[in-house]
């Protein structure tokens, strides 16, 4: 198994070079490797990695680093998106149900390729995760984290933004080998635990590496776990998905090893995380997601050599993702209404059962599925408004173009 995905992944090593070469942009890739990157280097390289153990290095000073204190006016590049007024700092809340933004100290997130930005400035096999919609932190970016700094007056940073861009092929070192999948060195991701490529199966994992990375945190002073209100978004499911239009998993199965998962990732994070608000994002439609995978012959190239090409719209993946998106509500309905705990709750967010796109000019040039920055922004907004919105007004698809509600001192999290 490890070979077969050794050979899998060096060859996809390749492929990425040679067509950053193209694309000129060897700045990333790096001009050695447009050069030379032959499948024996490649093999060397992923034989390096695979050997290398996981290694947990906390760079303070960067994550330190992160701060927007003077409160711009955030924007995408179609131009300015909300100019709201910074709301004052708060005693922080004793009850999830009455979270407002400026309660939240620790933002962190779980997921796959979406939430770790790949391909988000057009390069391959980068993941840009200061532009993640959940959780980037560049300074100037549209980003949840950024909205919520921006927007609140705090006597304390916003610890758990990630910084920079990541190469999955290298830091993720774990997706080759048999163990689980980890994610990468948390002196860039800090708080994004999201690997490209996972599934449901192995968010338990993520919610491990992030317990960890927290306890760092905690020891060096940057947090505390019983004190500080956590926000976690998680954005799963896509890639279980596709696995049914592929053959690969038999779609009865699907829905209810999505719900198991799911709730074993919610029950480690209850007791590993207290004061936390978990945001679990709807499935998306991936035959919604994959129309526009052939707009350029690029894109149907890496499409059908680097990544396995997308479900077609319809079929009985329709049924699938319905059938996760209802073990989504109830599992919010469980860890919310059944349990009604003051210090953790869960809310479902429908908006990505849908995706609406006006054009591909949203998703990544080089594979046309990934959004690209302006596409995070739009997402990051959505996602803003739907925390605060109450559950039976949440919007139950997404589209481009949403004003970003600006919040004032009574502005909560909807729990309900």
């Amino acid at each position: 198994m490890e070979g077969q995905l050794t050979k899998r992944y060096s060859s996809s090593l390749t492929c990425a070079a040679f067509i950053g070469c193209i694309l000129g942009f060897s700045y990333f890739v790096g001009l050695p490797s447009c050069l030379f990157m032959t499948k024996d280097i490649a093999d060397r390289r992923l034989n390096m990695m695979i050997n290398k153990g996981p290694q947990v290095v906390v760079d303070i000073a960067e994550h330190m680093a992160f701060t927007t204190q003077n409160h711009t006016v955030l924007s995408t590049s179609d131009g300015a998106m909300a100019s709201c007024s910074p709301l004052p700092p708060r005693a922080p809340t004793t009850s999830v149900r009455r979270l407002g933004p400026a309660d939240v100290r620790v933002v962190a997130a779980i997921g796959d390729s979406i939430t770790a930005a790949f391909a988000a400035k057009g390069v391959l096999p980068f993941e840009f995760r200061g532009l993640s919609f959940s959780i980037g932190g560049d300074a100037g970016r549209v980003t949840l984290p950024n909205i919520l700094q921006t927007l609140t007056v705090r006597e304390k940073l916003l610890v758990g933004p990630a910084l920079g861009v990541t190469d999955p092929l290298v830091d993720a070192i774990d997706i080759f080998g048999p163990k689980a999948v980890r994610p990468v060195n948390p002196a860039i991701a800090h708080l994004d635990a999201a690997v490209s490529n996972a599934q449901s199966v192995d968010a338990p994992s993520q919610v491990a590496w992030l317990a960890n990375v927290m306890k760092q945190y905690e020891a060096d002073g940057l947090i505390s776990m019983q004190h500080d209100w956590k926000l976690v978004t998680i954005t799963m499911g896509a890639n279980d998905l596709r696995a049914v239009c592929k053959g690969k998993t038999p779609p009865d199965k699907v829905a209810e090893q999505f719900k198991a998962a799911m709730n074993k990732t919610l029950s480690l994070m209850r007791q590993d995380f207290p004061r936390t608000l978990v945001s679990l994002l709807a499935v998306p439609d991936v035959g919604d997601m994959g129309i526009w995978g052939h707009s350029t012959k690029l894109c149907s190239f890496v499409q059908n050599n680097l990544e396995g090409g997308h479900c077609p719209q319809g079929g009985e993946s329709d049924a699938v993702q319905k059938a996760m998106n209802i073990a989504l509500q109830e599992l919010e309905e469980y860890w919310s209404d059944t349990l009604k705990m003051d210090d953790f709750a869960v809310i479902y967010h429908p908006l990505t059962r849908k995706l609406k796109l006006p054009n591909v000019s949203y998703l990544s040039k080089v594979d046309c599925f990934h959004p690209v920055y302006k596409g995070h922004a739009e997402m990051a907004v959505a996602l803003w408004n739907s925390l605060l919105t109450p559950r039976r007004q949440k919007k139950t698809s997404f589209s481009v173009g949403a004003a970003m509600i600006c919040p004032n001192k009574d502005s909560i999290f909807f729990v309900n």
